[in-house]
């Protein structure tokens, strides 16, 4: 049966819920397989496998279980690419000794533990000092392409920051404090800084891990 009329000139308008011809009862009352949680769910999706959990996160969670149960082992191999479970188990050992070994002061790129220092001097009030003073010395102009907007511009160290922080721990060893860290004048010589916008600080060797080559 078909209407081509709309509107309350169709016959079948208002007709839905428990007033519609096709109506098989609604929602039913089922419990989450994972939690045990009680929710409702249309009949048609219990036909189709689905409304066997109250949410997605039951739902993930009891799949998760069963790919790693014994009883999916044939599963749990055509996902993980057909490694048994003592491959995997190997592999997994493996990636956690890696970890460790470049890990913290075993890692190439580390830096003494500088991170929260370094982070600190350039929240400080001193660098920010420093850098204004840049722009200005620079009239807040990109020294390699002319670029002015603002919110574009950042002052860049030529002899890298990271260089300077290694000096400082040199110095002072790796107990060095932020006040210290603030008297230390090759942080704020003006000359050593420029204006760049952001295109073109990106493209210095300085830019990032190029800095640790420096």
């Amino acid at each position: 049966m078909s209407f081509s009329a709309s509107g309350k000139d169709n016959p079948m308008f208002g007709r839905y819920g428990e007033k519609s011809p096709t109506w098989k009862g609604g929602k039913v009352e089922c419990s989450c397989m994972k939690c045990g949680k009680s929710f409702r769910v249309f009949p048609s999706k219990i036909k189709i496998g689905r409304g066997k959990h109250c949410s997605k996160s039951c739902g993930y969670q009891s799949e998760n279980k069963k790919i790693s149960s014994k009883k999916n082992v044939a599963y749990a191999r055509s996902f993980f690419k057909g490694h048994s479970l003592e491959t995997l188990k190997r592999m997994s050992e493996a990636q956690k000794k890696v970890n460790r070994d470049v890990y913290g002061s075993k890692n190439p790129n580390w830096k003494g533990g500088t991170t929260p220092l370094g982070l600190a001097i350039r929240s400080s009030k001193k660098y920010e000092e420093w850098r204004g003073a840049v722009f200005q010395r620079d009239t807040y102009i990109c020294m390699s392409c002319g670029d002015s907007r603002g919110g574009n511009l950042e002052a860049d160290h030529k002899v890298p920051f990271s260089s300077i922080l290694r000096r400082l721990i040199e110095k002072y060893g790796e107990d060095v404090t932020l006040l210290q860290a603030l008297r230390f004048e090759e942080f704020w010589d003006v000359d050593n800084g420029r204006t760049l916008c952001v295109p073109c600080h990106k493209k210095t060797e300085t830019w990032g891990i190029g800095a640790l080559r420096v």
